[in-house]
């Protein structure tokens, strides 16, 4: 047993990724390792999910966007002219106050976007069923469940 703890202890964490958190508390939801070589990190903070790249020179992550809500990263999707996006709840709000958050709209964004928005979005779904049926996904080697 306690061969198996010295493994897990030493090779593990090493194995698990090779680059450095921005801070201590850092608490990941989804990894991924894209066609383009590089690898994404999307981050659960309490008031949404922050996407970051790994710098390939300085193994630090350099972040790319803010979002309320991440579901899930693709590849590709038919109709959709970019490669490399991601699907995504944004926080709406009402303009006299109050927001809907049962039934939130998911949107498709590009990667590179910086400023996800309802102004700058590739497109919506109705569902990720629906999204599944015309869309080819990364599979995401660490998901923090829920």
């Amino acid at each position: 047993m306690r061969l198996i703890m010295i493994f897990w202890l030493v090779f593990i964490p090493n194995l698990s990724h090779s680059f450095q958190f921005p801070y201590e508390d850092f608490e990941v939801k989804r990894i991924y390792k894209i066609d383009d070589g590089r690898t994404i990190v999307v981050e659960s903070r309490p008031r949404g999910n922050t996407i970051w790249q790994v710098n390939k020179q300085s193994s630090k992550l350099e972040r790319i966007a803010d979002i309320w809500n991440f579901i899930d990263l693709a590849q590709s999707c038919e109709r959709i002219p970019e490669n490399n996006i991601y699907f995504a709840h944004n926080l709406e709000y009402w303009f006299n106050g109050g927001t809907n958050i049962d039934y939130q709209t998911i949107r498709i964004f590009s990667l590179n976007n910086p400023k996800p928005y309802n102004d700058n979005y590739l497109g919506i779904t109705p569902s990720m069923n629906y999204a599944k049926e015309w869309c080819t996904f990364y599979k995401p080697y660490n998901i923090k469940e829920k």
